[in-house]
């Protein structure tokens, strides 16, 4: 009869297992599991487990500053979450390199390809660990600031609504609704302004700025014709277009 030395729980064939943080030692009901590592074959080569919360929010810290954010896509595919967690510990796995050619040769022929799976493998309707939630949850953000920053409002406002984050989702479409209003201003402006260029029998130059393409603002020009570049068809901004006439005409 085994003894867990952490909950001094008893059992039959007790195995006990160490926090992958500090090394305690205990039995897996009184550790929270993180995630298998298994080898090229499928074959659980260890198992990952964390005795605290302190110890837990150590490890997912540390996974999470390695992620660089522009290895995240903005786009709504989940990120192989795996891939950065499996970074971080194939170098618990891999053979020492050796510094003559017929260890590295040896090096290579027993290299085994390790991955990591976030649900306990005993009972398939396991939900995934904590630890695969919480990145999960990181990556998303990450994908929402891109979308931000691309200003995508909906898609980042989208991402905060699935999260719980609803004063952010609400935050990010006021900024939505507040461009619509900048640009609906600006157009009415435009028209103003492509009279005056009109009245005026003036005829400016405006440089396309994705190809640098010239675009002639005449008597005849509208504004439809000014909504996207005749030589590449990028999407002319129409703040830029009004500060140029605005010169133009100054």
């Amino acid at each position: 009869m085994g003894r867990c030395p952490n909950c001094q729980k008893r059992k039959l064939f007790l195995k006990t297992i160490n926090c992958k943080v500090c090394g305690k030692e205990g039995c897996e009901d009184c550790f929270d599991f993180l995630f298998h590592v298994l080898d090229e074959s499928n074959v659980v080569k260890d198992t990952w487990y964390t005795c605290s919360q302190n110890c837990f929010e150590k490890i997912a810290e540390q996974i999470e500053k390695k992620i660089d954010p522009k290895e995240i896509i903005a786009d709504d595919r989940l990120p192989p979450i795996h891939f950065f967690v499996g970074r971080e510990i194939l170098k618990h796995y891999a053979p020492q390199k050796s510094s003559n050619i017929i260890g590295q040769i040896k090096n290579r022929l027993q290299k085994k390809e390790y991955h990591v799976y976030f649900r306990k493998l005993t009972k398939a309707d396991q939900p995934e660990s904590a630890l695969w939630k919480r990145l999960v949850r990181y990556t998303r953000l990450i994908q929402a600031k891109h979308f931000e920053t691309l200003r995508e409002f909906e898609n980042a406002a989208k991402i905060y609504k699935r999260l719980g984050m609803y004063e952010e989702a609400g935050k990010v479409r006021a900024k939505r609704d507040e461009l619509t209003v900048k640009r609906t201003d600006v157009s009415l402006n435009l028209n103003a302004l492509l009279k005056q260029v009109k009245d005026g029998g003036i005829v400016a130059i405006y440089r396309c700025p994705h190809c640098g393409g010239k675009l002639k603002v005449g008597s005849k020009t509208t504004l439809k014709s000014l909504r996207t570049c005749e030589h590449c068809g990028s999407e002319i901004e129409a703040v830029d277009l009004a500060d140029f006439l605005k010169t133009a005409l100054s």
